[in-house]
Protein backbone atom coordinates (compact mmCIF):
# COMPACT_ATOMS: atom_id res chain seq x y z
CA UNK A 1 0.00 0.00 0.00
CA UNK A 2 1.44 3.37 -0.98
CA UNK A 3 0.70 5.81 1.81
CA UNK A 4 0.49 9.56 1.34
CA UNK A 5 2.75 11.90 3.26
CA UNK A 6 0.04 12.94 5.74
CA UNK A 7 -0.33 9.35 6.96
CA UNK A 8 3.40 9.05 7.53
CA UNK A 9 3.48 12.37 9.38
CA UNK A 10 0.50 11.43 11.56
CA UNK A 11 2.22 8.15 12.41
CA UNK A 12 5.36 9.98 13.46
CA UNK A 13 3.27 12.48 15.45
CA UNK A 14 1.33 9.80 17.34
CA UNK A 15 4.31 7.59 18.13
CA UNK A 16 6.46 10.60 19.06
CA UNK A 17 3.75 11.92 21.37
CA UNK A 18 3.30 8.60 23.11
CA UNK A 19 7.03 8.11 23.62
CA UNK A 20 7.58 11.66 24.88
CA UNK A 21 4.58 11.64 27.16
CA UNK A 22 5.26 8.22 28.61
CA UNK A 23 8.96 8.97 29.13
CA UNK A 24 8.23 12.26 30.87
CA UNK A 25 5.46 10.93 33.05
CA UNK A 26 7.08 7.63 33.94
CA UNK A 27 10.41 9.37 34.52
CA UNK A 28 9.19 12.29 36.61
CA UNK A 29 5.94 11.20 38.20
CA UNK A 30 7.32 7.96 39.58
CA UNK A 31 9.86 10.00 41.51
CA UNK A 32 7.03 11.88 43.23
CA UNK A 33 5.14 10.25 46.01
CA UNK A 34 1.40 9.94 45.84
CA UNK A 35 1.03 9.24 42.12
CA UNK A 36 -1.91 6.86 41.69
CA UNK A 37 -0.81 3.45 40.47
CA UNK A 38 -3.75 3.40 38.03
CA UNK A 39 -2.32 6.46 36.29
CA UNK A 40 1.15 4.93 36.08
CA UNK A 41 -0.39 1.74 34.66
CA UNK A 42 -2.34 3.82 32.14
CA UNK A 43 0.83 5.46 30.90
CA UNK A 44 2.53 2.08 30.67
CA UNK A 45 -0.32 0.70 28.55
CA UNK A 46 -0.20 3.84 26.43
CA UNK A 47 3.52 3.40 25.87
CA UNK A 48 3.23 -0.27 24.84
CA UNK A 49 0.21 0.41 22.60
CA UNK A 50 2.00 3.33 20.93
CA UNK A 51 5.13 1.33 20.23
CA UNK A 52 3.11 -1.58 18.87
CA UNK A 53 0.95 0.67 16.68
CA UNK A 54 4.01 2.48 15.33
CA UNK A 55 5.73 -0.79 14.50
CA UNK A 56 2.66 -2.25 12.80
CA UNK A 57 2.10 0.92 10.75
CA UNK A 58 5.75 0.93 9.70
CA UNK A 59 5.67 -2.68 8.48
CA UNK A 60 2.11 -2.35 7.10
CA UNK A 61 0.82 -5.29 9.12
CA UNK A 62 -2.80 -6.39 8.87
CA UNK A 63 -3.43 -5.79 12.60
CA UNK A 64 -2.64 -2.08 12.36
CA UNK A 65 -6.27 -0.99 12.78
CA UNK A 66 -6.86 -2.91 16.05
CA UNK A 67 -3.52 -1.61 17.35
CA UNK A 68 -4.51 1.99 16.54
CA UNK A 69 -7.91 1.46 18.15
CA UNK A 70 -6.18 0.14 21.28
CA UNK A 71 -3.88 3.17 21.30
CA UNK A 72 -6.86 5.52 21.00
CA UNK A 73 -8.62 3.82 23.90
CA UNK A 74 -5.41 3.94 25.99
CA UNK A 75 -4.95 7.67 25.31
CA UNK A 76 -8.59 8.43 26.12
CA UNK A 77 -8.54 6.33 29.29
CA UNK A 78 -5.29 7.88 30.50
CA UNK A 79 -6.62 11.37 29.81
CA UNK A 80 -9.75 10.50 31.76
CA UNK A 81 -7.66 9.16 34.64
CA UNK A 82 -5.62 12.37 34.67
CA UNK A 83 -8.75 14.46 34.90
CA UNK A 84 -10.26 12.26 37.61
CA UNK A 85 -7.22 11.52 39.78
CA UNK A 86 -4.99 14.58 39.53
CA UNK A 87 -5.89 17.75 41.36
CA UNK A 88 -5.47 19.96 38.35
CA UNK A 89 -3.76 18.81 35.19
CA UNK A 90 -2.40 21.70 33.20
CA UNK A 91 -4.07 22.97 30.06
CA UNK A 92 -1.03 21.83 28.11
CA UNK A 93 -1.46 18.23 29.30
CA UNK A 94 -5.15 18.26 28.40
CA UNK A 95 -4.51 19.86 25.00
CA UNK A 96 -1.65 17.52 24.12
CA UNK A 97 -3.68 14.45 25.08
CA UNK A 98 -6.65 15.69 23.06
CA UNK A 99 -4.45 16.38 20.04
CA UNK A 100 -2.87 12.93 20.26
CA UNK A 101 -6.30 11.34 20.46
CA UNK A 102 -7.46 13.35 17.43
CA UNK A 103 -4.33 12.38 15.47
CA UNK A 104 -4.83 8.71 16.36
CA UNK A 105 -8.45 8.83 15.20
CA UNK A 106 -7.45 10.59 11.96
CA UNK A 107 -4.72 8.04 11.30
CA UNK A 108 -7.13 5.18 12.00
CA UNK A 109 -9.75 6.64 9.64
CA UNK A 110 -7.22 7.33 6.89
CA UNK A 111 -5.62 3.90 7.08
CA UNK A 112 -9.00 2.20 7.21
CA UNK A 113 -10.08 4.03 4.08
CA UNK A 114 -6.78 3.20 2.34
CA UNK A 115 -7.03 -0.48 3.30
CA UNK A 116 -10.62 -0.67 2.08
CA UNK A 117 -9.65 1.06 -1.18
CA UNK A 118 -6.77 -1.39 -1.68
CA UNK A 119 -9.14 -4.29 -1.08
CA UNK A 120 -11.68 -3.00 -3.59
CA UNK A 121 -8.94 -2.20 -6.08
CA UNK A 122 -7.52 -5.71 -5.93
CA UNK A 123 -10.87 -7.43 -6.39
CA UNK A 124 -11.89 -5.06 -9.21
CA UNK A 125 -8.55 -5.61 -10.94
CA UNK A 126 -8.93 -9.39 -10.68
CA UNK A 127 -12.49 -9.24 -12.03
CA UNK A 128 -11.45 -7.07 -14.99
CA UNK A 129 -8.44 -9.23 -15.90
CA UNK A 130 -9.18 -12.28 -18.05
CA UNK A 131 -8.04 -15.55 -16.56
CA UNK A 132 -4.78 -16.54 -18.20
CA UNK A 133 -5.35 -20.21 -17.48
CA UNK A 134 -8.43 -20.40 -19.70
CA UNK A 135 -7.10 -19.57 -23.14
CA UNK A 136 -9.10 -20.73 -26.15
Amino acid sequence: MNRPLWQLLLTILVVGFVLRRAALVLGFDLAEEGVPIALVAGYGVQLVAGLLAGLLVAIEHRFVLPALATLGVAIAATLGLELALLAGPSRFEIASGTMALAATVALYAGLRRAIEADGRGDSEAKAATPDAGHSR
